[in-house]
């Protein structure tokens, strides 16, 4: 059991019987640890060679430790020019506990002498100044093997070290082991966490939206002269055209609408935002301009660039045309239930996102607003006195907001939720030739509910899928990497609407149904 928390990575077992035992123990005290951290505790011991020297002129024998290798180590040896310090890992907290159970032994050696060999690989360092060497030389399988095969050899160790602690010959008190806090972190961060800044969701926008998105700016370590200095942020340049396009939208912006804080794109989609319609069942086409405006960002070298915390305000502007695209459904092999049976009246489309602020939730707003004078109607329906009817929408809005966890540290698994409110205007017309009547028939808001869960790999996004609940229908969608190359990626895409829950049609709906498209995209 005293192996316990040390990783493979960091303390990399030979394939012997003894490594297979530690790391099976390993896997067992990693899980016990992550339901009860309290189970086992590392502590690291602060010393250097001079204690193990005045240890052995004390005892008349020298301190001697075997390892696997059958190598005979002395603690106490060091050169006239170096210094040596140890860390020692032990289990439990050494100052409460009758015996020391050790775990792992560092080794620091510091020299003014850059030709000094030591243990380990010289780390970068300046003319003049002190070359360092650092390795764990002493691991967990060198203290199974030799409390199995020299025991009298451990328990001098051991005793060595518990008179150092009786007598108070270390300077520092025992601390817990970096080992120990890593993998604290490491339990803490598996069980993911809430977002707390811009970098999911303008993350989520950049794999799931149509338009271009820059990455946000990190921060890594440069170096300079061979010497770890400050800190750089990472500028992605976009390229010269950026293209998003499907069986039912086509996005594109270029390089050149690209400007200082902002972007500008193109935009032709066939869908309802807020209806309970799949694209191409809603009578309309609306086409016009998306910007995205950094109110806090900078001009860095001639590239859009965002950081976790910048204001950021992205929105669209597009003209609502009211067309007669149901008559395709006829022939779209992609669409498999009925045409709609609500008009739209023509009019514009407005839609505005904002990052985070104050640390409020990302915010959510669209307007869709026509005319309330009908035109003569896409589609309608016979009366038997001989007059037609139909329904006409020509308002809708909602009001969201987004909140965002990640699965893991990792950043692979991103959930989204989406509450806010919506509503739409329903109208029923009467023509004889022309328009005789018209009423409003339903004028109701509703709440809104969304998840969406987006997969992601090596920051290449693999798969997303996603639902929202909206006047007791539930809207879903699919999409999956198929296949990419360079810059260019394709996937395939579902969408589909399901029946209303706990309620009959009303009179302007259609049952559910489903939507599948290719959709291609290019520089995002």
């Amino acid at each position: 059991m005293f192996s316990g928390l040390l990783t493979v990575s960091l303390f990399p077992q030979r394939s012997t019987p003894q490594g297979n035992i530690i790391r099976d123990l390993l896997r067992k005290i990693e899980t016990k640890i992550k339901t009860d951290q309290t189970y086992l505790n590392i502590y690291e011991i602060k010393t250097d060679a001079a204690f193990f020297q005045m240890a052995e002129q004390k005892l008349g024998i020298p301190i001697v430790i075997r390892n696997t290798k059958d190598e005979d180590v002395v603690l106490s040896r060091q050169d006239p020019e170096t210094e040596v310090k140890y860390n020692i890992g032990v289990i439990d907290n050494p100052a409460e506990a009758e015996s020391l159970i050790f775990v792992y032994i560092a080794r620091k050696v510091t020299s003014t002498n850059a030709a000094v060999s030591g243990f380990g690989t010289q780390e970068e360092t300046a003319e003049g100044e002190d070359a360092q060497f650092i390795k764990e030389f002493f691991r967990m399988t060198d203290f199974f093997y030799l409390l199995k095969n020299y025991p009298a050899q451990y328990q001098q160790l051991r005793d060595v070290v518990m008179s150092g602690i009786n007598e108070d010959k270390f300077s520092d008190m025992p601390e817990e082991s970096p080992i120990m806090k890593k993998m604290r972190e490491k339990i803490k961060s598996d069980k993911g966490k809430a977002s707390t800044t811009n970098i999911e969701h303008i993350e989520y926008l950049k794999f799931n939206g149509i338009h271009y998105y820059p990455s946000v700016l990190v921060e890594t370590e440069k170096k300079a002269s061979g010497r770890r200095g400050g800190k750089d942020m990472v500028v992605t340049q976009p390229g010269d055209f950026m293209i998003d396009a499907s069986f039912s939208h086509l996005s594109f912006t270029m390089k050149e609408m690209i400007f200082g804080p902002g972007i500008a794109g193109i935009e032709l989609n066939t869908k309802n935002r807020l209806l309970n319609a799949l694209p191409w069942q809603s009578p309309q086409i609306n086409f016009g301009v998306r910007f995205m405006v950094n109110l806090t960002g900078e001009d860095t070298k001639g590239g859009f660039t965002v950081k976790p915390e910048d204001l950021i305000i992205d929105g669209k502007i597009l003209a609502r045309l009211a067309m007669n695209t149901p008559s395709l459904n006829k022939v779209n092999p992609f669409l498999t239930n009925k045409a709609s049976r609500l008009n739209v009246t023509s009019g514009v489309n407005i839609e505005l996102t904002t990052t985070r602020f104050f640390r409020l939730p990302v915010f959510n707003l669209f307007f869709s607003i026509g005319s309330n004078k009908l035109p003569d109607p896409v589609i309608r329906f016979s009366n038997s006195d001989g007059s037609d009817y139909a329904y006409f929408s020509s308002m809708s809005w909602s009001a969201t907001m987004n909140f965002y966890w990640l699965t893991s540290s990792s950043r692979t698994g991103r959930f989204k939720c989406e509450i806010g409110l919506g509503q739409y205007n329903v109208f029923k017309a009467v023509y004889k030739d022309l328009l005789e009547s018209s009423r409003l028939i339903s004028n109701n808001i509703y709440p809104i509910i969304g998840l969406d869960f987006n997969f992601i790999y090596k920051n290449s996004e693999i798969l997303g899928i996603g639902a929202s609940y909206f006047d007791s229908r539930l809207k879903g969608s699919f999409w999956l990497r198929a296949f990419s190359f360079d810059e260019h990626v394709f996937r395939l895409e579902t969408e589909f609407i399901s029946s209303p829950f706990l309620r009959t049609l009303d009179e302007w709906e259609t049952e559910g149904g489903v939507f599948f498209q290719i959709r291609y995209r290019y520089g995002l």
